[in-house]
């Protein structure tokens, strides 16, 4: 699966209006095991198709924020 985004600040948790420039930013994320369900088009990660699909969307988001906004304010 390889998603793009154009500007993923806000889903990633970091400020749009700051002069700390991310371009270039590219963010892996590893499905060692397979267990993130993709849609049929392989394009996205398929949350409907779980129980609880929000929270696991959420959690994978905050996770993602929390690891990246680190590396960009620490690293």
């Amino acid at each position: 699966l390889i998603k793009v985004d154009v500007d993923p600040r806000l889903n990633l948790g970091l400020t749009s209006a700051s002069s700390d420039f991310r371009q270039g930013l590219t963010v892996i994320v590893d499905d060692f095991n397979g267990t993130l369900p993709l849609t049929p088009t392989k394009q996205d990660i398929a949350f409907a198709h779980s129980e609880h699909s929000d929270i696991h969307k959420e959690n994978l988001r905050q996770w993602k924020s929390g690891i990246t906004h680190f590396y960009w304010m620490y690293h």
